[in-house]
């Protein structure tokens, strides 16, 4: 759990929740839900669960779910699969 402008590297498996303003580095076959401004960075097979005013750059097979004024950003090439889940959502290219 990444709380107050935290730094989270997490591999393999694991899940995570990130709050305030917290940065995570997700990668394989993470799944992970941001609340309240945190931001990720995601690759590989992970799931991302974005609620508030998040933000999520996604490349490799990542599944994005983006609601609220969240943001997600799909870098060239990859087959990153974000979802909007509410109007207010936006989808990037980066």
């Amino acid at each position: 759990m990444g709380c107050d402008e935290s730094l989270v590297r997490a591999y393999n498996a694991a899940t995570v929740t990130g709050f305030n303003s917290s940065f995570i580095l997700a990668r394989d076959n993470v799944n992970c839900i941001l609340f309240q401004g945190s931001e990720v960075r995601a690759s590989g097979h992970a799931k991302i669960r974005a609620l508030g005013t998040s933000r999520v750059t996604a490349r490799g097979y990542v599944q994005v779910y983006l609601e609220g004024q969240s943001i997600g950003y799909k870098k060239p090439f990859s087959r990153a699969k974000i979802n909007k889940l509410d109007n207010r959502a936006a989808v990037l290219k980066s």
